[in-house]
């Protein structure tokens, strides 16, 4: 008895070719997250899709290129502008190439600095971050409760500083902020 052996060689229909990136870059300017990317030479796909999170888990097209992207014969160099980013938490970023595969994650952080200062938490349990939004040189900060005691008394240098407010008591402080350069900044904390 004889056996014989078929030989089924499948080629999937539309198989495209997967680009493939020399970089994937995210920088924050002026409030807006810019995307740049490169096609290495002798790559395509079949137009890139641009999406976005805010958790690295959901995503959700922001912007698209359409139609062949790449090129044979070049390295291919292609920039996007997302300009309504979450402000003051991580946005996640990623290229769909072609409609099946996926860039690496790109993750920033856009600041929106209002007054000059940033709160991190606002409300907080137990340390915080106050952030400028520039470089104060050598400062001072006091932080007082709403009786007027003083909880803080204490120097920084540059454009930030960690605090730990574990042992205050529960409610609302004011910070004032004095730099050698007579900046003054003032604000409100509030400790759960």
């Amino acid at each position: 008895m004889r056996i014989k052996f078929v030989f089924l060689f499948l080629i999937p229909f539309g198989l495209k070719s997967q680009a493939i990136l020399n970089y994937f870059n995210a920088q924050v300017l002026n409030g807006q997250v810019i995307l740049n990317w490169e096609i290495q030479t002798g790559n395509t796909c079949d137009g890139i899709e641009i999406q976005h999170s805010t958790d690295s888990i959901s995503y959700y097209k922001i912007g698209e290129i359409k139609g062949v992207c790449g090129s044979k014969t070049e390295n291919i160099a292609y920039q996007f502008s997302h300009t309504a980013p979450q402000k003051n938490s991580k946005n996640y970023y990623r290229l769909q190439l072609g409609g099946s595969a996926f860039s690496e994650l790109e993750t920033v952080e856009v600041l929106d600095f209002k007054n000059g200062y940033l709160i991190r938490p606002n409300p907080t349990h137990d340390k915080l971050q106050l952030k400028f939004d520039r470089d104060l040189g050598s400062f001072q900060i006091r932080i007082i409760d709403l009786q007027g005691h003083a909880v803080v008394n204490t120097q920084g240098m540059g454009s930030g500083i960690y605090l730990d407010a574990s042992d205050w008591s529960p409610g609302v402080y004011v910070f004032m902020i004095q730099s050698k350069d007579i900046v003054m900044i003032k604000g409100r904390l509030v400790k759960l």
